[in-house]
């Protein structure tokens, strides 16, 4: 079976596993286990690999003819060899698209015929099918909290970016798991440029490894904290000639010997059980998959002032500030609705600024609202499959949106500033021609500007002291270790990768853009199945 952009490459480091956690007691006797391949991470990108380790496998469906020509005539060729047995190199020659890795541009096209031609509404079949095979490949995946990774920590009752039809994984169909689930079938099966809310997405990812039968794989409440190869010096995991010895795995029932030859891959970390106990655990495997996505950082005023207790960087933080801050006595006057009365200032041009002046607004927060409209991406995004965004667009252009669930008041400050921020809750706004205003009495500042990301794409892995958090370094290519989802993207040497989502809890990006009939464009996610 040839590499796939679901096996692609990159990442790991040495550390030994913390003794001690913080909250709960930890056994000190790790649980021990061997297996083939080890994926870290369990978002979206890890149950799809973990559903292709499986046995699952994609096939061109025999009634397909793919509206490119080429792709067609190479794949009908072969239709009774999987697509992952294909020559990948003439396959995803000349195919672009979303993506920097061709094979993920190839599998789009292929469940999406439609986007060749820039629909992303697909209005054509899928030409991949779902075979069952007998290659099954032994397999964990790892990950603290419930299947769906970073979507389980959404927050808010908004939409998904992107539609149903392009965040749904292989063998569950949206639309089936909706109807069982009482959504609306018909709605869904009619127009699959539905958005569901991101509540009900988080349901589908925590629903899938049932559904799929992938349990027995799945092990959730593990914390990753080192990855090494026992075949490399400890002290450079960059350097050094395999050695083949073989090392004991303490276990409960007494030393498990496994040889580094055939599982040179030794993971740590603390399993944490729901009844708040804790146990170390060590698990060898032959490889290892890194799909943790990508880490964040965000971007700064360099102000005077930026950091207060009532500032943020995030819309998580914002969300948090106007949940904390609902004025309870009210809400039986307004039949039930609870309301913000804060002012609150936003800076951003973004969808993620968007998201946080929707939230304010719908809060009944005063929305005082700095951005760049030369930057965003809110004018080209059509009405008609996001009404929301250009609710918030029109306000931004001076606009009052008809049919408005907004109750809060809006003030834009296009070019604006923001100067300084004052202990006595003042910020000092310049505005488009130069003028200094005060605003006073402000609540709270929420600069939601895009964030900075970098990916461990083959470039930049973990500190060899801690999995988790540390100074990346470069990292020589080593067999057996591979990097899925945004962690697989290459980033540029220069800085952190471009182009990607802005923020972690939407996990979306807006390129490339889609143009519809109406001139407008929509957005979709840049997240791999």
């Amino acid at each position: 079976m040839k590499t796939t952009c679901t096996v692609a490459a990159a990442a790991a480091a040495a550390a030994a596993a913390a003794t001690v956690v913080e909250g709960g007691a930890v056994h000190t006797t790790p649980l021990a286990e061997t297996t083939d391949v080890v994926i870290i991470g369990n978002g979206p990108s890890a149950l799809t690999l973990s559903y292709l380790l499986n046995g699952n496998w994609p096939y061109y469906r025999d009634d397909s003819h793919h509206p490119d020509e080429i792709i067609h005539a190479r794949l009908n060729c072969e239709k009774d060899k999987s697509i992952l047995e294909t020559d990948f190199v003439d396959l995803c020659s000349g195919i672009s698209g979303q993506s920097r890795n061709a094979v993920a541009n190839l599998f789009d096209q292929l469940l999406h015929p439609s986007s060749v031609f820039g629909d992303v509404t697909d209005g054509l079949q899928s030409c991949v099918k779902w075979q069952a095979v007998p290659h099954k490949i032994p397999h964990l995946v790892l990950g603290p909290h419930p299947p769906g990774g970073a979507w389980q920590a959404m927050h808010g009752s908004k939409k998904a970016l992107s539609f149903n039809n392009w965040l749904e994984l292989p063998g569950l169909p949206v639309a089936d798991w909706a109807a069982r689930h009482g959504c609306c079938r018909t709605r869904l099966t009619e127009n699959n440029a539905s958005r569901l809310p991101l509540v009900a997405w988080k349901a589908y990812y925590r629903d899938y490894p049932v559904q799929m039968g992938l349990q027995d794989s799945l092990r959730t409440g593990y914390q990753v904290l080192s990855v090494r190869n026992l075949t490399l010096p400890a002290n450079d995991q960059e350097t050094g000639e395999p050695g083949g010895t073989t090392m004991a795995v303490p276990s409960e029932e007494g030393a498990l010997e496994v040889s580094t030859t055939t599982h040179p891959w030794e993971i740590k970390g603390v399993r944490f059980a729901a009844d708040g106990e804790s146990e170390v655990f060590v698990i060898r495997a032959k490889k290892v998959v890194l799909a943790t996505g990508t880490a964040e950082s965000p971007k700064k005023l360099s102000i005077a002032g930026e950091y207060k207790p009532w500032t943020g960087h995030t819309y998580d933080d914002l969300h948090n500030f106007v949940t904390d801050n609902v004025d309870e006595e009210t809400a039986d006057h307004l039949g039930g609705s609870k309301r913000c009365w804060c002012r609150v200032v936003i800076v951003g041009s973004g969808l993620t600024a968007a998201d946080a002046v929707i939230t304010a607004l719908t809060a009944g927060c005063h929305v005082y609202h700095a951005f760049d409209p030369k930057h965003t991406i809110l004018s080209q995004l059509s009405e008609r499959l996001y009404p929301e965004y250009a609710a918030i667009w029109k306000l931004m252009s001076g606009e009052r949106p008809a049919n408005s669930a907004f109750c809060g008041y809006y003030t834009p400050f296009a070019n604006g500033r923001i100067i300084k921020i004052t202990n006595d809750h003042q910020v000092q706004v310049e505005n488009s021609k130069g003028v200094n205003i005060c605003l006073s009495a402000v609540d709270y500042v929420s600069v939601v500007i895009s964030l900075m990301k970098q990916t461990t794409g083959g470039r930049v892995i973990f500190s060899p002291s801690r999995f988790q958090g540390g100074r990346p370094h470069r990292v020589l290519a080593q067999p057996h270790l591979r990097a899925v989802g945004d962690c697989s993207a290459p980033a540029d040497q220069s800085g952190p990768a471009v182009g990607r989502q802005t923020q972690p809890d939407r996990h979306r990006s807006v390129h490339p853009r889609e143009r519809l009939p109406d001139g407008t464009v929509c957005a979709r996610s840049a997240r791999r199945r």
